[in-house]
């Protein structure tokens, strides 16, 4: 639900509050299943994507 509610504010362009939820869902996934299971390592690696894609479109907005 969390991550849901994080992509959809990511699709908004509110990137502070979907990193915040992006952080509280990777934590919570990563204390669930581990950090080495594949959903929870998936989930890490979109994490990044959104990260870079952050990085990309604030320094087109500036």
């Amino acid at each position: 639900m969390l991550y849901e509610l994080a992509s959809y504010l990511h699709a908004r362009a509110r990137y502070h509050e979907a990193e915040l939820l992006y952080q509280r869902a990777l934590h919570i996934w990563e204390l669930c299943l581990g950090i080495e299971h594949p959903q929870a390592q998936m989930f890490r690696a979109n994490y990044y994507i959104f990260l870079q894609k952050k990085k990309s479109d604030t320094k087109q907005g500036e």
